[in-house]
């Protein structure tokens, strides 16, 4: 399988990678760019536009047996929050078109909360983090000033 998967990907690569320079060039989708172009190369883009049909396709499928086994094994809905979980910490500069990024919130509000307990209290502060919240503690740590940073610890275990 991971041969199969290899070989898929390249494909897919070196297809895409063609039909998005070829777009480019000529300002026209993959299947019109090659229009009174030799026969391999517009068979060549044909196949690159029927390729990213049929994997927006596959991919959808795939998004609704992965939807249908989530809801019935806790195994499978467990690994699936946990590629969510990932996937919503980035910034949505590093994913357009992904939900809300949680860490826009909870690392302001976790570096306000330090900052609000280190102020009136006397004592020190422990954050400890395991796995995505070692990477949001660290965060919210780094965005501290230095009177706070100062009386606050970290600790992390099972960072990504």
């Amino acid at each position: 399988a991971p041969w199969i998967v290899g070989v898929v990907s390249a494909a897919t690569l070196l297809l895409g990678a063609a039909a998005v320079v070829g777009s480019w060039t000529s300002g026209e989708v993959p299947g019109r760019a090659t229009d009174g172009a030799a026969a391999p190369v517009e068979s060549l883009a044909e196949a690159a536009q029927s390729t990213g049909s049929w994997l927006i396709g596959f991919g959808f499928i795939l998004f609704v047996a992965s939807g249908r086994r989530a809801y019935r094994d806790a195994s499978a809905r467990r690994t699936i929050g946990i590629l969510w979980d990932v996937g919503t910490f980035w910034p949505r500069a590093a994913h357009p078109y992904a939900p809300p990024s949680y860490a826009e919130r909870a690392v302001p509000d976790l570096a306000s909360r330090m900052c609000a307990w280190t102020a009136t209290t006397t004592g020190r502060l422990i954050i400890s983090g395991h796995s995505q919240g070692s990477v949001l503690a660290a965060a919210a740590v780094w965005q501290l000033p230095d009177t706070a940073r100062r009386r606050v610890g970290l600790l992390t275990y099972g960072s990504p």
